[in-house]
């Protein structure tokens, strides 16, 4: 344990780790007085660190660093996220292109306790015709019998708005909560734990003026029993779709999105396959027309291949309005 916790660029100091304790498969620091720990990491040229103030006789486990690199050994894990307009990253790490509007699954694990949902509001793109795209407006995570929303820049805790802060609730449940995002853990169990990180951003073009990216992590032992957008592909994603009746969002919450994208009751799955136009041809339908190169030069320092495709038809089916925040959501 003390070399994870080396490792992970976490450097605690030797009065911390001369303190480290492991306790039924977790290690705590056992702290008696008021101490700052460093926080550093290593680049190739210099060393940066910030000070963590940490008070006093607080038990911390090792699952508490999970953000800051710190890994629980010998436990694999699997990882999903959904970005943009929207594109979805698998747990086989497989990207596909999704148009549909409306709740759907996301990742859904009866070992786990858990289950995320994500609503997908339609976006109107540069293209001859009603061709439409969607993009993430609104999250809900169900971890045990605690709800976490988000909704643009708050999020509630059982339909309650939470102050930033680690929020520690009942069943060894964690709600991390920042101005970049708020992280959802489930207790560790025996398969390790599941966790789930939602963040926003403005985007000009979206119904809400905002759009949300969702990170899920399960156990990969849980994997194979999951379901949700996160196991589908692209012609089956649409068989994710909910009805508000099964939806873990709060009703409210529902109504809001609902005025905002789909007043109509338009906020529905594809009828057919959901293929995507070219992004060159949605940058050349834009009025005025956007040249391809300033999609090509926005997103030039993706090294993915798919994630580079995705920022290229984001940049394009908003004509360019959501450069920046395109750019940093497919960086990350």
């Amino acid at each position: 344990w003390r070399e994870d916790f080396h490792h992970s660029g976490l450097f605690l100091g030797a009065s911390c780790l001369d303190q480290l304790s492991v306790i039924a498969g977790k290690a705590y620091l056992n702290l008696t007085a008021q101490v700052d720990i460093p926080q550093c990491y290593l680049t190739k040229h210099e060393k940066h660190c910030s000070v963590l103030p940490v008070p006093p006789t607080l038990h911390l486990s090792a699952t508490a660093y999970m953000s800051s690199g710190i890994s629980v050994p010998r436990v694999p894990f699997s990882r999903c996220s959904t970005w943009g307009v929207p594109h979805v990253a698998s747990y086989g790490r497989t990207v596909y292109n999704y148009l549909g509007s409306g709740i759907y699954s996301l990742s859904a694990s009866v070992e786990a306790d858990l289950e995320a949902q994500v609503f997908n509001c339609p976006l109107q793109i540069a293209k001859r015709g009603t061709l439409q795209t969607s993009v993430a407006v609104g999250a809900a995570v169900r971890v045990g019998n605690i709800t976490v929303t988000k909704l643009g820049f708050a999020t509630n805790v059982d339909g309650v708005v939470q102050p930033n802060g680690l929020h520690e609730l009942s069943g060894g449940i964690t709600v991390d909560i920042s101005d970049e995002f708020t992280l959802v853990r489930g207790p560790l169990v025996a398969e390790g734990f599941a966790e789930i990180r939602m963040s926003a951003r403005a985007m000009v073009s979206s119904p809400t003026a905002w759009v949300h990216s969702v990170y899920s992590q399960l156990p990969s032992t849980l994997i194979g029993s999951s379901t949700g957008l996160c196991m589908a592909g692209q012609k089956t994603a649409k068989e994710q779709f909910l009805s508000k009746d099964v939806s873990i969002f709060a009703a409210v919450d529902v109504a809001l999105l609902e005025a905002a994208c789909c007043p109509d009751g338009s906020c529905a799955p594809p009828a057919g396959e959901c293929e995507y136009p070219r992004a060159e041809d949605l940058c050349e339908a834009c009025n005025p027309q956007v040249a391809f190169k300033l999609a090509e030069a926005t997103c030039e320092l993706i090294n993915d291949y798919a994630v580079r495709q995705a920022c290229l038809f984001d940049f394009c089916a908003t004509c360019g309005a959501d450069a920046a925040e395109v750019a940093i959501a497919s960086a990350e």
